[in-house]
């Protein structure tokens, strides 16, 4: 009777190993936007100089959401790709409701792949996670 629980105790640790990777992940890139001066802007927090330089970007990790250098993403440790979205809907709202130049909308997606050159848009599913970063500068 033992034995016929390994199974779903082996797929519980990995169903919760991919969780805590993925959350690490996120917190990191949150962590990495928000801490730099995001620059000059006009408007609205998606218009701001170094802010708009993440759009887009990729970032990559192992197997324990340590990151990778760009140049080691298609080594044999590569297992998460992120990328990172800054969404352009302007000044992301407080819950007052009022915009705030100083908040911006950061979509983070996050794929269990061995695969520095993975394809968002395909059929694989993967993490999405949108945060609300504060401005520190």
């Amino acid at each position: 009777v033992l034995l016929g629980l390994v199974p779903a105790g082996m797929t519980s640790i990995r169903d919760a190993s991919t969780t805590l990777a993925e959350s690490r992940i996120i917190q990191q890139i949150a962590a990495e936007i928000q801490g730099p001066n995001w620059g000059t802007g006009g408007g609205d927090a998606a218009s701001y100089s170094l802010l708009s330089s993440y759009n887009g970007a990729k970032r990559f990790f192992d197997d324990q959401g340590t990151p990778l250098e760009a140049a080691a993403a298609d080594s044999l440790r590569l297992s998460y790709v992120a990328r990172i979205q800054i969404n352009p809907s302007g000044a992301a709202a407080v819950p007052s409701g009022v915009p705030s130049n100083n908040l911006a909308s950061v979509q983070i997606d996050v794929a269990s792949v061995p695969d520095a050159n993975f394809d968002f848009s395909g059929d694989v599913p993967f993490k999405t996670q949108t945060v609300l970063i504060a401005r520190q500068y």
